[in-house]
């Protein structure tokens, strides 16, 4: 991975916060209330498989700075709302330092997600694996990236039946 240190944006302390799925859940619902319900359960998936317990830096969706072209690796206009800064932590690929996008909220950083799961149409695995990993189909990074969503999207829609028992 092409990992590039950020000149336009602070090294910030690699703050580390518990983030349930429940309350995953809870805040897609609230952060993009247009988006299809089926992007949040995605969304909350990709969080649950990229930072399944902790979240660090207020980014739930593993982001890291890298991209050539524009800044971190998307077009300036997607980014909405910007990373306040970055922290330095080890990739879980590679075990490298790496920046780490950092959000002043973790919400930012799940609405962001949001977004590109709706643009990209990251509904199921395969795409996932695809469009957010980048990983090629028929590698062990893909088949590791395509169960890592399924087994996180299970546990993603079990969550939202507890909150939808508590309800009834």
């Amino acid at each position: 991975m092409a990992y590039r240190i950020p000149t336009d944006l602070p090294l910030v302390a690699a703050t580390v916060q518990d983030w349930p799925a429940e309350a995953r859940l809870r805040a897609a619902m609230a952060a993009r209330p247009q988006a299809p319900i089926r992007a949040k359960i995605a969304a909350v998936a990709i969080t649950l498989n990229e930072q399944p317990g902790k979240v660090y830096a207020g980014n739930c969706c593993g982001i890291m700075c890298q991209g050539l072209t524009y800044p971190w690796g998307w077009r300036d206009i997607e980014w909405n709302p910007r990373p306040v800064g970055y922290a330095l932590l080890r990739e879980g690929a590679t075990g490298d330092k790496a920046p780490f996008l950092a959000f002043a909220r973790v919400e930012d950083s799940l609405g962001f997600l949001v977004d590109r799961v709706t643009a990209r149409s990251m509904y199921q695995a395969d795409n996932y694996a695809l469009s957010w990993v980048g990983a090629r189909p028929g590698t062990k990074t893909y088949a590791e990236a395509v169960r890592g969503f399924g087994d996180a999207y299970d546990r993603a829609v079990a969550a939202l039946w507890q909150m939808a028992a508590r309800l009834a």
